[in-house]
């Protein structure tokens, strides 16, 4: 007799899109604090570091399950390869993908 293959049920993911359905882990590493990323705090902009495959989509809906805001526009640039010394050698550092978040008005995060 020939049984019926079935189906596996898919795990629930934390980070489980529903436009794109991605299942990876999260997508928001931590918070990016620098002083131009401070100043943007009064315009109602947030800046986080994401993962190198994280995109407008992706970081819209973590932001908005986790912190239960509404985001109003998601920009992300990419933070380039640096070459510094230290202790006489130079040693390169990776490269980075930043996020910055605007929240609709009213909505605030407390990062700091």
């Amino acid at each position: 007799m020939a049984t019926k293959e079935t189906k596996k049920a898919k795990p629930a993911a934390a980070a489980l899109s529903k436009k794109t359905g991605y299942h990876g882990k999260h997508v928001i590493i931590r918070p990016y604090i620098s002083e131009k990323s401070q100043r943007l705090f009064s315009d109602n902009q947030y800046s986080f570091l994401v993962t190198p495959d994280a995109n407008k989509v992706l970081v819209r809906e973590e932001v908005e399950r986790t912190h239960g805001v509404h985001v109003k526009a998601v920009t992300i640039t990419k933070i380039k390869m640096k070459t510094k010394r230290y202790r006489g050698k130079p040693t390169s550092f990776k490269p980075k993908k930043k996020a910055t978040v605007k929240l609709a008005p009213g909505d605030k995060l407390d990062i700091t």
